[in-house]
């Protein structure tokens, strides 16, 4: 299914009025008061995704250029810095082993490769070159020990077994929607009880059917692809079976909401363009990073509406991360200029 412009519109008709039948959300205002800044270890700049591990209370953070931060979520501390991982980008969690992509792109001596990191030794017990190069997003599924992996340069996602998490065993790949891009594959969301991967893909977010390994269904939502993308990060709202794309190209089109069938229901204004989104399920908030809006967007996902923005004054606030259990948002802060990298924390207040 693509969608154009025009086809936009009917849906975004189609949609509202669907919804007026649907039960109406009161949204919550609230603000954020930032309650600690966690100095980081690497050089400062363009850091990249984090990843939590609530069983041990740590968060890993990819730094720019190389190496991986752990930060103790109780003491809002750096535990330590893994400098041996070079450009890591993505990165996922399945039980205690940590699984981040080392993305040194194409040419000779590169690292294209996926690096598997004991929690709680925090010591690499493997690594595995991948078929493609530029590995960026990674998706673990915990109940089968499936690993997933998109390739920027070779427009695929790469299916490994991580059952034993030494031995990492490539299985297939996923060929992605268009064939020919112009940027690639960025983010995705991995919903494992509906064998879904939705993936962001120049323009496109597509669904993809993991039983099968076949694209299923593809969307346009017509942003304007630049070079670093144009559709990014999403979030499955599954208390409400809606999916969230966020864009990069501000401001249009901003952050659509389709049903996981890839029907528009609705979209709403994105401060700057996107890179990263994080969401806490319990308090029903999203939350979109933007390196060019300093900050990051807040959004009610029950009433569908936005509710903030949230400055962080660092340009380099393009990821970040949530933690369900205190309800404390993380936003990176990539420094420069003599400014270390640090973590900034944040705790929503109900006004």
């Amino acid at each position: 299914m693509k969608m154009k412009s025009k086809a936009i519109a009917g849906a975004i008709a189609i949609g509202l009025t669907g919804l007026l039948s649907t039960p109406t959300f009161a949204a919550t205002n609230y603000k954020f008061e930032k309650i600690a800044t966690i100095k980081l270890g690497g050089p400062a700049g363009h850091g990249d995704l984090l990843s939590l591990d609530p069983a041990n209370h740590r968060m890993f953070i990819a730094m720019h250029d190389h190496g991986v931060s752990v930060v103790d979520t109780q003491t809002n501390k750096l535990i330590k810095y893994i400098p041996d991982v070079p450009n890591p980008n993505g990165s996922a969690i399945d039980g205690h082993d940590l699984y981040v992509a080392a993305a040194d792109g194409a040419g000779a001596g590169k690292v294209n490769a996926i690096v598997v990191i004991d929690t709680n030794t925090l010591k690499e017990v493997a690594r595995i070159n991948t078929k493609g190069t530029s590995p960026d997003w990674v998706g673990v599924n915990p109940a089968t020990h499936t690993l997933y992996v998109a390739s920027d340069d070779s427009n695929w996602d790469e299916i490994y077994d991580v059952s034993d998490p030494t031995k990492p065993v490539y299985k297939a790949g996923i060929n992605l929607y268009p064939s020919k891009p112009v940027s690639g594959p960025d983010v995705a969301t991995l919903v494992p009880n509906a064998n879904t991967i939705y993936q962001a893909d120049d323009a496109d977010v597509l669904k993809i059917n993991t039983t099968t390994g076949e694209v299923e269904k593809h969307f346009d939502t017509s942003v304007k692809i630049g070079k670093h993308g144009g559709t990014k990060a999403s979030y499955f709202d599954a208390k409400n079976k809606r999916l969230w794309v966020a864009t990069t190209n501000h401001p249009d089109p901003g952050v659509l909401v389709l049903t996981p069938d890839l029907g528009l229901i609705k979209t709403l204004p994105e401060s700057g363009g996107v890179d990263d989104a994080q969401a806490d399920p319990g308090l029903g908030l999203l939350y979109l990073y933007s390196t060019s809006s300093k900050g990051f967007d807040v959004y009610d996902t029950n009433s569908m509406t936005h509710l903030t923005h949230v400055s962080t004054g660092e340009g380099n606030t393009h990821t970040g991360m949530v933690d369900p259990a205190t309800h404390l948002v993380y936003a990176f802060n990539g420094g420069g200029k003599g400014i270390d990298p640090t973590l900034l924390v944040y705790k929503p207040v109900k006004e």
